[in-house]
């Protein structure tokens, strides 16, 4: 039904005959042939009906679209609960991690036949790993995942085992073939064409195919393709098969990949002035709506400051809406008032539902042919670049906004229920939800496993070390900072927003921030199991062991802006850290090279395994063989060192 409709009026029917019978009267064309004819005033002479023109392909997709949301949305309610395993963001350090995590995974058996319904979520460079490793559709599953590379024990990772990549493997794209600075610039000029051709700004349209060719082209997957479940999914939606991709067959887990998408105020609803033109801006107005979300997030995140529910609407109900893609959904999970939806009331009468693949692209987004493919999805959800749009630049004509990062924002026009079209940015999920786990939470799953592949160590309470904030403002060591100053600084922000902990100081002394990214609607913990986690990462930290922690019963609180629910979970999180135990037994000279220097720093030289998101290697994505192997080797050694924590998660 739609919103606000006259609860007296007849039930809208969902079935797509009934509901074109329901919205036309009947014509003489249609009407059967035995049936007699209407009574009249006439003489029974009878009298001729009115004709009415057929439907057209817009109304019927439409009605398509309605009926299959509905449909997905009554499928919804048993398709909760399992294990859910999420990937958090960080480029190739993040896809690299989530490949040694798999691999480790899959020799446990993990992946295989779960006893319940399996999800993997990927924010950013985890939706990478978990595009490729679920749309596969080439290389065997343990080819894809080195699985070989496990049998060796860490004294065996010399240099030379460690120096060469298994062609077909995970580790290619981030070694052997990467995204480098060369191969954006050779796809400007087929991309400047294509962005008059399809009004996207041609920086996205060239990170979108450089994605395609880097992350799932090496894997067979064809460009422009949607993607589901299964053909049965797509013959119930009246689709073509040889439009879709399909999960590979040894994939039991549903693919779940995050978005953000960034739009006008509820005072700016109408067309937004869009330029075909390669390399202009294609939403003039989204520089205003990130700054007030900034704005808001920065209040909320202050000690002592409003909620941010009171901060939106302090700045005008401006909020991004975070995406969640899967085979059968596109869908934001918000089940708050509407206007706080970027001032959007709906999309597509329901805000739970945005589109289901099986309509036709142009129904959903204009202007970029395929909009709904694969490909699309990926670029679009790692465009880290708009958590940089306030940043402000200095010109000859004053001080302006950072438009340039806008014309590498994909475009996407969605409908409102007041019949306006507006044209949106997408940009990165990490800008939202870097840890990828909010939409598991928002499933319910009562096993919930999360990689966090940070670019930042762990701060420990008991060191004596120095360091800058988010600011670049000089800090004590941990040992003697504050509560609420530990707090902020121990795991950052992706992970901490989670559990409601205040970033900044209320004077401004520190700050924790992550500049861009908007974290404070993201509270489901009390922090009290925030200082179990970190008092479990201490303990681990102070043994040499991996840091994992597993947290039990954990109350998880209702969160409207994501569509979370009270209930009660299980959570458990491996964060990036070599641990000593590890360290003690690689070889080296093994260390020595990767490492290049001191060992036992926290932050190494050479970075390992912390490794910069883009621009590691002076180069824009790309790792050596040995950085690869070395970090994914340690990620599936942890599985197996931890396995008595993680296989609760799957049992």
């Amino acid at each position: 039904p739609r919103h606000g409709r006259d609860p007296s009026s007849p039930p809208v029917t969902v079935a797509l005959g009934k509901l074109a019978r329901q919205r036309a009267p009947p014509s003489a064309a249609n009407t059967h042939t035995h049936m007699p004819p209407p009574p009249t005033n006439d003489g029974g002479k009878g009298i001729k009906l009115p004709t009415h023109p057929k439907p057209t392909h817009k109304f019927l997709a439409t009605r398509r679209a309605e009926a299959a949301a509905a449909a997905a949305a009554a499928q919804r309610g048993p398709d909760m609960g399992g294990t859910g395993i999420a990937l958090s963001g960080g480029g190739n350090r993040a896809y690299t991690c989530a490949f040694g995590v798999l691999r480790g995974l899959a020799v446990k058996g993990a992946l295989d036949n779960p006893l319940e319904k399996q999800w993997m979520s990927g924010a950013s460079g985890g939706g990478w790993a978990t595009a490729t490793y679920s749309f596969n559709q080439s290389v065997p599953r343990d080819v894809l995942l080195d699985v070989g590379r496990a049998a060796l024990s860490p004294s065996e990772l010399t240099v030379e085992a460690c120096s060469t990549i298994e062609p077909r493997s995970m580790g290619q794209p981030v070694s052997t073939k990467p995204m480098t600075y060369w191969s954006m610039l050779l796809s400007i000029p087929r991309s400047c064409i294509a962005s008059s051709l399809s009004l996207q700004p041609f920086g996205a349209i060239s990170w979108i195919r450089n994605i395609w060719r880097v992350y799932l082209a090496p894997f067979g997957v064809p460009q422009g393709k949607l993607f589901a479940a299964s053909a049965a999914e797509v013959d119930a939606k009246g689709g073509r098969r040889d439009d879709y991709l399909f999960p590979a067959k040894y994939c039991a887990s549903t693919p779940l990949i995050g978005i953000t998408m960034y739009g006008p105020s509820v005072a700016q609803l109408g067309p937004i002035p869009g330029c075909t033109l390669p390399g202009c801006v294609g939403m003039r107005r989204v520089k205003h709506f990130v700054g007030n979300i900034n704005a808001a997030d920065v209040a909320a995140a202050t000690i002592d400051g409003p909620s941010p529910e009171e901060a939106r609407a302090k700045h005008d109900n401006h909020a991004p809406v975070q995406y969640v893609v899967s085979p059968s959904e596109v869908a934001t999970g918000y089940s708050g008032p509407p206007a706080e939806v970027s001032g959007l009331a709906c999309i597509s009468e329901t805000i739970d539902i945005g589109h289901v693949p099986g309509v036709h692209p142009s129904e959903w987004s204009q202007g970029f042919g395929k909009a709904n493919s694969l490909e699309f999805y990926l670029g679009a959800g790692s465009m880290m670049e708009a958590a940089s749009l306030s940043s402000k630049q200095f010109s000859l004509m004053g001080r302006i906004e950072n438009a340039a990062l806008e014309a590498l924002m994909p475009t996407a026009r969605f409908e409102t229920n007041v019949g306006v079209w507006n044209t949106l940015k997408l940009g990165d999920g990490g800008n939202l939800d870097n840890t990828a786990s909010l939409t598991l939470l928002r499933r319910q799953c009562k096993e919930v496993l999360v990689l966090m592949s940070s670019g930042r160590p762990f701060y420990s309470k008991s060191s004596n070390k120095e360091h800058e904030d988010k600011a670049k403002q000089k800090r004590p060591p941990p040992s003697q900072m504050t509560r609420n100053e530990y707090d902020a600084a121990a795991l950052g922000a992706d992970l901490s927003s989670l559990f409601g902990v205040p970033l900044i100081a209320a004077d401004g002394s520190w700050n924790y921030q992550s500049p861009g990214f908007n974290h404070q609607t993201n509270q489901v913990f009390a922090i009290e199991r925030y200082h179990e986690l970190c008092e479990k990462f201490e303990s681990a930290l102070a043994s040499g062991a991996p840091l994992v922690a597993r947290l039990e019963n954990v109350e998880v609180h209702a969160n409207t802006f994501h569509g979370v629910t009270p209930y009660t979970c299980n959570y458990t999180v491996i964060w990036n850290h070599a641990p000593r135990q590890w360290l003690e037994k690689v070889p080296p000279a093994t260390l020595e090279a990767v490492l290049n220097g001191d060992v036992d720093s926290v932050n190494t030289p050479g970075n390992f395994p912390n490794f910069a998101t883009i621009g590691h290697n002076k180069g824009l994505m790309e790792f050596t063989p040995l950085q690869t192997n070395l970090l994914a080797d340690m990620m599936a050694w942890i599985v197996h060192a931890e396995w008595d924590k993680l296989k609760p998660c799957f049992s």
